[in-house]
């Protein structure tokens, strides 16, 4: 289980694996879908990551490999736990 606790997002050890921002307050109406686990951003053209759609380890890997990723968490996911 991910943790997340004041806009940070750690991992089981510990680690930060990012914090969480953005420059915008945008809504499901802003993503568009680009596939089945991503969206695009109306205000900023990025990608952002359906994390209800993708496993912990996925994101784990996500955030290694693109710590700007933008992420799109549903509070009820079970994959992260909120403090």
């Amino acid at each position: 289980m991910l943790k997340i606790r004041d806009n940070q997002i750690i991992d089981q050890s510990g680690k930060l694996l990012k914090t969480l921002s953005c420059p915008f307050k945008i809504s499901s109406t802003d993503l568009r879908p680009i596939s089945e686990s991503s969206f695009e951003c109306a205000k900023c053209r990025c990608t952002v990551y359906d994390t209800d759609r993708i496993r912990e380890t996925e994101i784990i890997e996500l955030l290694q490999s693109e710590p700007n990723a933008c992420l799109k968490i549903n509070r009820l996911n079970p994959t992260f736990s909120f403090d």
